[in-house]
């Protein structure tokens, strides 16, 4: 009994966290602070299905005949489950299935709304809605605390926009939800500070609702894990939300993966492509996507086939992106002092029934799996396997990001991404370190043959890319010699600028590192992108455009209480345009 409670223990942090940082996209750097919502009316507030909705009797009207049976939460915002009562059998329809009101009447009793294919979830939040003078409409809330001079912030969940003032035409009061305004995961921590779960083990049940209304299955696993050490009696009854919430979990690794399966083949990264497929076939047996994976064996097979070469100088550009990414997602766990902490790697496995373990590979055999927790030995059918993927076994206080300055000096240095590019390849494609630092050093190299009057050369495998500084651009080493060679010596622009406080405006610092911290992940991997290309790719030529801002003038004008003022740009930073790099 010690021993399985260990188990469960070390089981508690779920995750999957390690696939998902590797295959999947970076984490997105931490947002705006969640909005204040202030207390809702009662029947406005987020809903979460009832205790007994699983075992309540409802009918189910589709296609002119109605079937009797139980509702299986959670549902999604594309699919919900029905437990037929005749027959015991678990069906799973699409919402798009339904008529308008049935759908209606169906996700009222799951408490949850799917409006233009998105799950809306969370209170009712009194929002506005700008129309531009471009034509363009954004709706959310408006944050007049985080605007700049001269300009005003909305809110969305997807990022913070700021609109000059005088571009707003006309704005009208928005009935909006939490959903539109913040992340899940902005929501889920405001939920977790309004009513902390401590020991009790039916708040923590109630958040591991929540966390699977709102896509966030690995909380919702890690707090059903948690309500059943505290309260034993509730594992059986929570059960069939532990398996489904287990199963949505590794259907969306299993997507991700899927998707990064994709990118593979559109950048011609066959061999990466190949080690995904045998993954999912390995780990995601159960899941709809591993089929979907194996119907693209046989394009990324017959692409793998291709010269090495090739595939030497292909891989380059796409695993750029890959290590990239990684990178940003590698946190540095910490102790409580703040001291690094070693990895500890191992693997985590998902069961069916929804249990998690985690410990040290001992065996990986055809019909199970043995791992080493603690001083026990657990031995795991493979049948009973859902998901199985590679997690950091070392216990931390907690986790910091890579700082902005670590970053650069990783995708710059030939020791840093040039080295992990080679080892990474070789790996991939079973060749010698050595061998694809060689090919990819001479791939410019062409041998020209004349013979019988016909002049043939062997090709060249290169591919010009293309990455955007932005709003980056002030990050660009020499940026202002690169405008200089573009356009020759420039006018300045004036030098004043409001004041600036990086607490209240980090979007308006002149700190990389606290600028850094508000962009959004996509954009940061392109800056870094840009960055390597510099340094470890051949340049072919820099591309600028006037800033989109300020129209090329590197300043905008505003009123104040003084009169008009002349403020630099924070756009382009005064530079007035911005830049692209081309590489090969």
């Amino acid at each position: 009994m010690r021993g399985g409670l260990r188990i469960f223990r070390r089981c508690v942090p779920a995750a999957l966290w390690f696939f998902l940082c590797t295959y999947a996209r970076a984490e997105e750097p931490a947002p705006a602070p969640a909005p204040v919502v202030s207390p809702a009316p009662a029947d406005e507030r987020e809903r979460v299905w009832a205790d007994d909705l699983n075992t309540r009797m409802v009918s189910l009207a589709l296609g002119g005949t109605t079937y009797d049976g139980y509702l299986v939460p959670p549902p999604t915002e594309s699919t919900f489950r029905f437990k037929l009562a005749e027959t015991g059998d678990v069906v799973e329809f699409r919402w798009s299935t339904l008529a308008e009101p049935e759908r209606r009447r169906v996700q009222a009793l799951f408490g949850i709304r799917v409006e233009d294919g998105r799950l809306s979830w969370g209170e009712k939040v009194r929002g506005t809605r700008w129309t531009l003078k471009s034509g363009k409409s954004l709706a959310g809330l408006e944050c007049p605390e985080r605007a700049l001079p001269g300009r005003r912030c909305l809110k969305t969940s997807s990022s913070l926009f700021f609109v000059d003032a005088k571009d707003v035409e006309r704005e009208d009061p928005a009935d909006l939800r939490e959903s539109d305004v913040c992340t899940a995961k902005e929501y889920y921590e405001r939920k977790l500070l309004e009513r902390p779960p401590g020991k009790d083990p039916t708040e923590h049940e109630r958040l591991a609702r929540i966390c699977v209304q709102t896509g966030l299955y690995e909380k919702a696993v890690e707090h059903l894990e948690i309500e059943a050490l505290l309260d034993p009696r509730s594992e059986e009854r929570v059960r069939p939300l532990r398996v489904e919430a287990a199963r949505l979990l590794a259907e969306q690794i299993a997507e991700r993966l899927y998707l990064g399966l994709r990118a593979d083949l559109r950048g011609g990264d066959f061999a990466s492509a190949l080690r995904k497929i045998d993954a999912m076939a390995r780990n995601f047996s159960q899941s709809e996507f591993r089929t979907r994976a194996e119907a693209l064996r046989g394009e990324a097979e017959e692409g793998f086939q291709a010269s090495y070469k090739q595939q030497v100088v292909q891989m380059y550009y796409h695993q750029t992106i890959v290590l990239i990414r990684e990178r940003m997602a590698k946190r540095l766990r910490i102790d409580q002092d703040g001291r690094p902490v070693p990895v500890e790697p191992g693997k985590q496995v998902t069961t069916v029934k929804g249990h998690l373990f985690r410990g040290r590979l001992l065996e990986d055999a055809e019909d199970h799996v043995t791992l080493n927790t603690g001083d026990l030995k657990v031995r795991i059918a493979r049948k009973e396997i859902l998901a199985m993927a590679d997690c950091d076994l070392g216990e931390a206080a907690g986790s910091i990001p890579p700082t902005y300055a670590d970053l650069k000096a990783y995708v710059t240095s030939k020791e840093g991404l040039g080295k992990d590019l080679a080892e990474r390849i070789a790996t991939l494609l079973k060749l010698d370190v050595k061998q694809v630092q060689d090919t990819w050093e001479s791939r410019f190299n062409a041998l020209a043959t004349y013979e019988d009057g016909v002049l043939t050369k062997t090709p060249i495998f290169t591919v010009r890319q293309t990455a955007n500084f932005g709003s980056g651009s002030w990050l660009c080493d020499g940026a202002a010699g690169i405008v200089e060679a573009k356009f020759g010596a420039r006018p300045r622009p004036p030098q004043a600028r409001a004041a600036n406080d990086d607490a209240e405006h980090p979007e308006a610092s002149d700190d990389p590192e606290v600028w850094w911290k508000t962009r959004p992940a996509a954009q940061q991997a392109e800056i870094l992108r840009a960055l390597a290309g510099m340094r470890l790719f051949r340049v072919k030529e820099f591309l600028v455009r006037p800033c989109p801002e300020c129209g090329g003038q590197g300043f905008h004008e505003i009123l104040t209480p003084d009169g008009k003022m002349d403020v630099i740009c924070l756009t382009c930073r005064g530079l007035q345009v911005h830049i692209k790099v081309d590489y090969e």
